[in-house]
């Protein structure tokens, strides 16, 4: 089907969608750092590509094609301070094998059939193809492989830390969306208190997690942050999607 069939909430949510996963990756608070750059540093090149990102929202919106195009002129205008540039290579393009799979999956959740994705991002120049993202190890903060953490941690300690906490959250939000499913229908009175106790002891067990003491309290913090603001862009598309029951804001408390 072509790409303007997409009505025009779908585009919005997908768009939304997006832009909100992507901000919520780069978003970096000053704990780690590079060998060419301080704290301060760090922390403006990943501003920098949220603003540069942000600011052609619109465009994207009237043509999702972009997002790729953009994904990768924002990734080297804004990262070749910090990092080498086979880094930023990197980066911008699991930057956009994301987009893709967030939006695949965005498209899914909003019931459109499979071959609807493969035909929009067929027609995408710059978009990874099928074929490298479905063997793409997804990796939610697969920058901890370009920077040094406050008790200098090892590449093996970082890998452990970012796939153990990256599978967590991924096994422990499916088992939330499955209680949610068989509970959500059935709770009597608070159903806000009934998502806080599924969430209790499904994603807030990663969130419970201890990490190596090469980890700063505030990088652990920082990375299991990333791991809640990810679910919650996708508990705000259950909200959105939801039909019939109207579904509470989440309470921060709950994932602690």
């Amino acid at each position: 089907p072509p790409f303007f069939l997409l009505s025009s909430s779908g585009m919005m949510t997908l768009t939304v969608g997006l832009l909100a996963a992507l901000i919520g990756c780069f978003s970096i608070t000053n704990a780690f750092t590079t060998a060419k750059c301080n704290h301060q540093e760090i922390l403006d090149s990943f501003d920098n590509y949220k603003t540069c990102y942000a600011k052609k929202k619109d465009k994207i919106e009237e043509n999702f094609c972009l997002g790729f195009k953009i994904a990768e002129l924002c990734s080297h205008s804004s990262f070749a301070k910090c990092f080498e540039p086979e880094e930023v290579d990197k980066i911008a393009q699991n930057q956009k094998i994301e987009i893709r799979i967030i939006g695949t999956q965005t498209l899914k959740n909003l019931k459109f059939p499979d071959l609807l994705a493969d035909s929009l991002y067929s027609r995408c120049t710059q978009a990874p193809s099928k074929a490298v993202t479905e063997s793409y190890d997804q990796r939610s903060v697969y920058w901890l492989d370009y920077v040094s953490t406050d008790g200098l941690c090892d590449s093996s300690e970082k890998t452990k830390v970012e796939k153990e906490t990256t599978n967590c959250f991924r096994e422990e939000g499916e088992n939330f969306k499955t209680e949610f499913k068989e509970n959500v229908k059935k709770a009597r009175g608070n159903l806000k208190s009934t998502i806080c106790a599924i969430l209790q002891y499904t994603v807030a067990n990663c969130a419970r997690k201890e990490y190596p003491s090469c980890f700063s309290e505030r990088e652990e913090k920082y990375i299991k942050g990333l791991m809640v603001n990810a679910f919650e862009v996708g508990y705000n598309l259950i909200q959105k999607l939801s039909q019939g029951t109207k579904i509470p804001n989440l309470a921060k408390e709950c994932l602690q």
